[in-house]
């Protein structure tokens, strides 16, 4: 009598290799956690530092009491997140106190006043001081479309920098000028600092698209599937590691439990499982045999695909999840995993048949 082979399930493999990559995931974040950002406003008398920033994060610093380090003004906006403000420079003198732990300048240009010998002396200082620099070119209401035109190009010809113009009235420019700043940040070796503006920024959802694309790219190479004879290790590290970043720019840190639901409602769900095991028929027609280990096309045609299309979805349930503050249901959370892991789909070409 012949045996009937073991039956499989999905999610046994998926949240065994959870066990082994959260923990490790979530030191890391404890380690980020220890970082800290300081980001310094400089800008002439007129500069609108204050109405950037609340552009950009919804924070209003008037409604925070700073603490002084000579002139400047420090303001806490978050935990370990600080916002220097130094004094308006004019052209009787210039008294920069640039702090030696920022770690970027936000350097305001007044639109309507253009490039004087003041603001020539305060780009010299901050260059001098070896640290990354924004320009950015504000009150561009004010003046005519050519005249912001010249001055965009006067300034990157005369201080060798590309500013970002923007418009506190309408927030023409903010995105760009949030991509740049970002830009500023990151850095391979350090995340911390990005995350840290992220956690403060409003705009958000441009860096998750980054993240969640480059993580289903990542997925393609990985093309493991709770099967058999596949390492899910280090795909499953790779989606608890896009979970928890999304979660920390959110001001969340999910315990093991929250995110063990969160993974059996999308990933270990009915689209997840309907996913693998039509991964499954598929490899059933190529010869593949379970316990096998999955090789050559099949696995770079099949198993690539869907955890790639599965990471995707995941990463934008994950969005969902932690922009809310985890208090949307976890049935409406499965509607926007299968939503997303069918737009991926769509994307690649590819369908399930």
């Amino acid at each position: 009598m012949t045996e009937k082979p073991e039956t499989i399930r999905e999610e046994d493999y998926f949240e065994q290799a959870f066990e082994g990559s959260f923990e490790k995931i979530r030191r890391k974040f404890e380690t980020i956690s220890a970082a800290t950002l300081h980001i310094t406003l400089v800008g002439s008398m007129n500069a609108e530092k204050e109405r950037v920033v609340e552009l950009l994060t919804g924070i209003r610093l008037k409604d925070i009491k700073p603490s002084s380090a000579g002139k400047n003004k420090i303001y806490a906006v978050a935990e370990n997140i600080f916002i220097v403000d130094t004094p308006g420079y004019n052209k009787k003198g210039i008294r920069l106190q640039l702090p030696d732990d920022t770690d970027l300048v936000l350097f305001f240009l007044d639109a309507p006043t253009g490039i004087q010998q003041d603001v020539r002396d305060v780009f010299q200082e901050i260059s001098a001081a070896g640290k990354e620099m924004v320009a950015v070119i504000d009150r561009t209401e004010t003046i005519r479309e050519e005249t912001l035109d010249g001055l965009v190009m006067q300034v990157r010809e005369e201080l060798g920098i590309n500013p970002v113009p923007v418009q506190t009235k309408s927030g023409e420019g903010l995105e760009d000028l949030n991509e740049k700043i970002v830009g500023m940040l990151e850095d391979p070796e350090d995340e911390g600092k990005v995350l840290y503006y992220l956690k403060i920024s409003l705009y958000k959802r441009k860096s998750v698209d980054k993240w969640i694309r480059k993580a289903a790219a990542l997925a393609l190479a990985v093309g493991a599937l709770p099967l058999p004879g596949s390492d899910m290790v280090p795909l499953t590290a790779l989606q608890m590691e896009l979970a928890l970043k999304i979660a920390w720019i959110f001001d969340i840190t999910p315990d093991k439990e929250k995110t063990l639901e969160l993974l059996r409602s999308t990933l270990t769900g009915n689209t997840g499982k309907q996913a693998v095991r039509w991964a499954m028929e598929t490899l059933d027609r190529t010869g593949w045999e379970p316990g096998k280990k999955i090789k050559g096309l099949a696995r770079a045609g099949v198993s690539s695909l869907v955890a790639a299309a599965l990471t995707f979805a995941f990463g934008w349930a994950c969005y969902a999840y932690f922009k809310s503050s985890m208090s949307i249901d976890l049935n409406e959370v499965a509607d926007m995993f299968r939503t997303a892991y069918e737009e991926y789909k769509n994307i690649t070409g590819k369908t399930e048949k």
